[in-house]
């Protein structure tokens, strides 16, 4: 899970960018490569360009780095979040 902090969120951090805020609205940072939405499928892109793939789950695979996607009920917003495993080759896998 994401440490608490005012210069990154979890979208940034399973990035591994910890300098700056992630997010689609104009004032912050978001890919050049990815869409600009609120999305699972914008997520999916800018992951896509920092050469993350998809995946079937979110088990442990050896040599592969997971991260998680997830839309939240409450308010509708976009998450991410890292699944600890060996770093190595990327792949992410949608939550449900």
């Amino acid at each position: 899970m994401d440490p608490p902090s005012n210069t990154h969120n979890c979208i940034a951090y399973a990035a591994w960018d910890t300098n700056q805020w992630w997010a689609h609205t104009p004032d912050r940072y978001w890919p050049p490569h990815a869409t600009r939405s609120n999305s699972i499928a914008s997520l999916r892109q800018a992951f896509a360009g920092l050469g993350y793939e998809e995946c079937e789950d979110g088990s442990v695979e050896p040599g592969y780095h997971k991260i998680a996607f997830k839309r939240t009920k409450a308010h509708g917003s976009t998450r991410a979040f890292k699944r600890p495993t060996e770093c190595g080759a990327a792949k992410w896998a949608e939550g449900r």
